[in-house]
Order: C-alpha cells, then structure tokens, then sequence
C-alpha cells in the first residue's frame, strides 16, 4: 500500500510503499528517491549508496 506523504500546508511531497523487506520512498512525481532495507537497518539512497542507520526515508523525502 502507498502511502502519501504532505507538508503541514497539505502539499503533496511523495509517498511511501512497503515491498517485501524495503520501505521504497519517491518523490511527488513518482521517482524513486530511496529506500529503507529493514535486514540491514540502513536507508540508501537512488544510487543504492548507505546513507543512514536505520529508517531515514523522511530525509530523503525533506532533501528532494
């Protein structure tokens, strides 16, 4: 299930979708910013590149 993400205004700023083990973030037009692996516990980012430990995707979310 997607979920939609908003500023406090109620603009559209990307969503968020549960796949197998990955939280999948993408921005308000629908490109894929990152992701969350929960085996590894680490957020990466478009490129597949580790940026954070543990659940970051609202970080890739707020750089977009």
């Amino acid at each position: 299930m997607r979920e939609m993400i908003k500023s406090a205004s109620g603009k559209t700023l990307g969503y968020k979708a549960e796949v197998g083990s990955r939280t999948v973030v993408q921005d308000a037009s629908g490109a894929t910013l990152g992701h969350y692996d929960k085996n590894q516990d680490k957020t990466f980012d478009k490129s597949g590149r580790a940026l954070y430990s543990g659940d970051q995707t609202s970080a890739l979310i707020e750089e977009s």
